[in-house]
């Protein structure tokens, strides 16, 4: 009996064999397209997923980069806008006139010379004060310029380049109040590197009545950066003495 199932089973299989070799011509090519397609349709959609996501990065990176920036700009703004130089207490209460003489001490070294009239350039090209060379009225407002000594201790970290400072005179009549400014501004000549702009600004601005300032961009941060230009917080600075 199982010899007789195995026969049947040997001539099944080798009627399906031919029959299958009979008709290959027929269905193995549908069923390879069947294959062909679903792999085609499988890297499609793979590709397609792939694509959609770097997309959707770059565009969220984008958006989030330009919403930084324009906020950090705009807090810049407020902030600078917000918040002028601070001014020295001796002139908070004081009316100035703009316009101030100035000399130069006659042991002035040439180096030190050359840094002040920067300064003096760099304030009057704001329009806010007017220095001129001369000899001040009576009353009127005076700024000299001078050189010092003063070597620090061995060992300090941090030197004195230089000082500056406003000196105001008040007189009080029946008809009036008057003010004027006798002001200073002074190098220390121990120090080579103090014969610079950045420290000639620093201390005329010290004389026209600025005082120091926490910020880094302005010329009165009290640690030197090298800088020479006024920041639109110095400017404002000047405005509230010499325009309020």
């Amino acid at each position: 009996m199982k010899t007789i199932k195995r026969l049947l089973g040997a001539c099944a299989l080798v009627v399906a064999v031919v029959w299958g070799l009979n008709h290959q011509a027929v269905y193995l090519p549908k069923m390879m397209a069947v294959i062909d397609n679903g792999q085609t349709n499988l890297m499609t959609a793979l590709a397609g997923d792939s694509s959609n996501q770097s997309q959707s990065n770059e565009q969220t990176t984008a958006t989030d980069v330009s919403a930084s920036g324009s906020s950090a700009t705009a807090t810049a703004k407020q902030d600078q806008q917000a918040k002028a130089t601070a001014v020295e207490s001796i002139v908070q209460s004081a009316t100035l006139k703009k316009t101030y003489y100035y000399q130069f001490d006659d042991q002035l070294p040439a180096k030190a010379k050359r840094a002040f009239q920067t300064a003096i350039q760099t304030y009057n090209q704001t329009g806010i004060v007017n220095l001129v060379a001369g000899q001040a009225p009576s009353d009127g407002n005076s700024l000299t310029f001078s050189i010092y000594h003063k070597k620090m201790p061995a060992g300090t970290t941090q030197i004195e380049l230089g000082h500056g400072g406003p000196e105001i005179t008040k007189e009080v009549s029946v008809s009036q109040t008057r003010y004027w400014n006798q002001a200073n501004a002074s190098l220390n000549s121990a120090y080579s590197m103090s014969y610079s702009a950045a420290v000639a600004v620093h201390e005329v601005g010290h004389a026209l009545g600025l005082d120091h300032s926490d910020d880094v961009t302005s010329v009165m941060y009290p640690v030197s950066q090298g800088r020479s230009q006024l920041s639109g917080a110095d400017i404002a600075g000047l405005k509230s003495i010499y325009q309020s």
